[in-house]
């Protein structure tokens, strides 16, 4: 998260260096459509008490899986599965 995160003590540390609960919630608005898709439904799973690996077979056949990776690799400068570079 601390890719999106306005805080440069963050940027500088490559993680978190406030408080994780309120950064998420401030900036999980910036993260893309299929990643927040991917943390929302997460989430309910875990309230729901789905089983990890369950959970995570429904968030890989909705292609959610491979938007957080996509999303991961393009924050760290890496090729994302979608070829894109940044």
């Amino acid at each position: 998260m601390w890719h999106v995160c306005d805080n440069t003590a963050c940027a500088r540390a490559r993680c978190c260096r406030g408080d994780p609960t309120r950064c998420f919630n401030e900036n999980f608005r910036r993260l893309p459509e299929g990643v927040q898709d991917w943390f929302a439904l997460l989430a309910k799973f875990q309230g729901d008490d789905v089983p990890f690996d369950e959970a995570w077979a429904e968030l890989t056949r909705l292609g959610l899986v491979d938007d957080l990776a996509n999303w991961h690799d393009l924050a760290h400068g890496k090729r994302g599965a979608s070829g894109a570079v940044t």
